[in-house]
């Protein structure tokens, strides 16, 4: 007579062990693809559809592993060929990249072990941004290609800068509102808003207007239109002490207050208490998409005169 096993064994009193387990589970996905994609815009195509990001996904053709910047065409893959997937189980990292040029933010998923090429190869294929014509910086530093995040210490929650035409770069000399000069290299080619947007990353907070012997420097024009060299130094403007005009948007309705654009954003919610009753601590205020913080002058901002700076009012959650 034969024994059935016990599907609930015990083992003198000692506690199931837990093991893990991995199932294979094959799925064929049919994508409309053009020959010369590149390898990083057909990951996001399966992104799209099945939702897994990109970075977690690494494909294969005839044995050969696919690099994000590679063409379909490079490899010799045409209609009905069959490509394998093979799905990461490392969690992402969620980076931002901030884009000053378009002025656009978008967010990106890594790995720790994934190159700044890599990284650029997903703007590519995200925004067709061709990773021959920008760099990255972090911090202040413009990043190496061949280095990993976890190498330059990367984490999740940080943010990237976009930065164009990385050949030809040369130093100048950038004085800080606290009398601190930095050296930074750039290229003709950037933009003021370019070299704002490095010096943020430096600064950790927005540049109001830059200058140059004593002349403001538009956003939209490179350094090259505005004549500047190795040996210039470029400085930021401090904040005016002239009053100007303002205006506070919230319900629909547009109110004006006269500020000092080195006032502090405190002060400024302060003034809007005093007129409209709301307290400080449930007021929000956010220019061109960017929250407020109290402690900075609204000059970091880039606020200036008729300025419209939006307000909420959060009554939940006291502080």
């Amino acid at each position: 007579m034969s024994t059935r096993p016990n599907p609930n064994p015990q083992s003198n009193g000692e506690e199931d062990e837990e093991i893990d387990v991995s199932l294979r589970i094959i799925k064929t996905v049919s994508l409309k693809v053009n020959k010369c994609m590149t390898v990083g815009v057909v990951k996001a195509l399966v992104c799209e559809k099945e939702g897994i990001p990109e970075c977690m996904q690494e494909l294969f053709y005839n044995g050969n592993h696919l690099k994000n910047d590679s063409k379909m065409v490079d490899h010799g893959i045409s209609t009905n060929s069959t490509l394998n997937a093979y799905v990461s189980n490392t969690l992402p990292l969620n980076l931002t990249i901030n884009i000053p040029r378009i002025r656009k933010t978008v967010l990106v998923q890594a790995r720790s072990q994934d190159t700044v090429q890599n990284i650029k190869a997903l703007i590519e294929a995200r925004e067709n941004i061709p990773s021959s014509c920008h760099s990255l910086v972090h911090a202040g530093n413009l990043l190496e290609e061949d280095k990993t995040l976890a190498f330059l210490e990367i984490r999740g929650g940080a943010t990237l800068h976009v930065v164009f035409i990385p050949q030809g770069m040369f130093q100048i000399s950038v004085k800080l509102l606290n009398g601190e000069v930095v050296k930074m290299q750039v290229n003709m080619r950037y933009t003021i808003l370019d070299v704002k947007e490095l010096l943020q990353s430096i600064a950790g907070s927005p540049v109001g207007v830059l200058t140059c012997d004593g002349k403001s420097l538009l956003d939209s024009m490179t350094l090259s239109q505005h004549r500047i060299s190795s040996d210039s130094i470029l400085e930021i403007a401090p904040p005016s002490a002239e009053v100007c005009q303002i205006f506070i948007k919230s319900g629909g309705k547009s109110t004006a207050f006269e500020v000092r654009l080195g006032d502090s954003v405190l002060h400024l919610k302060e003034m809007i208490g005093s007129r409209t009753g709301t307290p400080v601590h449930a007021q929000r205020l956010m220019f061109e998409g960017k929250m407020l913080e109290d402690e900075k002058d609204l000059a970091s901002y880039g606020v200036r005169k008729d300025s419209n700076i939006h307000l909420s009012i959060w009554l939940i959650g006291k502080e």
